[in-house]
């Protein structure tokens, strides 16, 4: 795991499918430019208005949008859950963050597990592109949006 760690430090991606909004060019990410508008998009709604993560899914559903299918198998609308994921990703400001999940063993079992959310974990400079303009968001370290009003 300290291959990955360092992969982070040095702001590369450390595997996996790109997000969303991101595509994959000789393992680095490259902003997709046909979903680069949704991440706008959900970012503006739920910075700007009092939608909140439903109401942002809403919005994008009951306006025809549709999320590109990709190779995780993923449905064409949106959901609350995806809409949460994107809004708490740090890649979307040109970060990197490592140990975001840790599996760990699940007490009183054998060799069973689970993968567990950290409240805390090191975020890194990328060396990708931003999908945001972000002059008027920043994030805390939960990567909580806030504005500069």
């Amino acid at each position: 795991m300290a291959g990955r760690e360092q992969k982070a430090r040095e702001g590369k991606w450390n595997g996996g499918f790109a997000s969303y909004g991101y595509k994959l060019e000789n393992g680095e990410l490259v902003i997709a430019e046909d979903e680069v508008v949704i991440i706008q998009m959900i970012f503006e709604r739920y910075i700007h208005t009092n939608d909140g993560i439903n109401g942002v899914a809403n919005y994008l559903n009951n306006h025809g949008y549709t999320k590109k299918l990709r190779q995780n198998g993923t449905i064409p609308g949106f959901s609350s859950s995806f809409i949460k994921k994107i809004i708490d990703n740090p890649v979307y400001m040109g970060k990197i963050a490592y140990g975001r999940r840790r599996t760990e063993k699940k007490t009183g079992t054998r060799n069973e597990t689970h993968v567990v959310e950290q409240s805390e974990f090191p975020v890194y400079e990328g060396i990708h592109e931003a999908n945001l303009d972000v002059t008027d968001i920043h994030y805390d370290k939960k990567f909580q949006i806030y504005r500069d009003d």
